[in-house]
């Protein structure tokens, strides 16, 4: 089940902000960032939080546009 966004650079540990600035867009306003959102949000359901609590917050704070992450 995909949970993430790949970032290309992430192997090299460099990720430009060009590149955040893409995935965040594409999680907030394309319809696979709106399903990627509902699979965390369904798997969360099912764990009831657990080990993938962390994921919901972080795109609850992309999303959401604020907060700390």
């Amino acid at each position: 089940m995909k949970l993430a966004v790949g970032m290309e650079g992430y192997d090299k540990d460099l990720v430009t902000a060009e590149e955040v600035e893409a995935k965040a867009r594409w999680l907030m306003e394309s319809d696979g960032g709106r399903e990627l959102r509902e699979r965390v949000v369904a798997t969360n359901e099912i764990d009831g939080g657990g080990s993938v609590e962390r994921r919901g917050v972080i795109i609850s704070g992309v999303v959401g546009g604020g907060g700390e992450v």
